[in-house]
């Protein structure tokens, strides 16, 4: 009898709904178990030593990096 496994893929969703600049600290993405993320949307890796740099009107999807 084979094992039911559900595979849970967690996303992190920020945006920055400022006219300005803004800088978060990469701890945020520790709800998502780790803070080595990439932004699916243009496949940008952040380690987790480095903060999130948001430009006006930014919006990121980060997903953890499977190794």
């Amino acid at each position: 009898m084979s094992e039911n496994r559900r595979v849970v893929d967690r996303l992190l969703v920020i945006a920055n709904f400022s006219e300005h600049r803004q800088t978060i600290p990469t701890s945020i993405c520790d709800v998502l178990g780790s803070r080595e993320v990439e932004d699916i949307l243009n496949g940008e890796r952040k380690p987790y030593h480095q903060n999130i740099m948001f430009d006006a009107y930014d919006i990121k999807w980060l997903k953890v990096i499977e190794h």
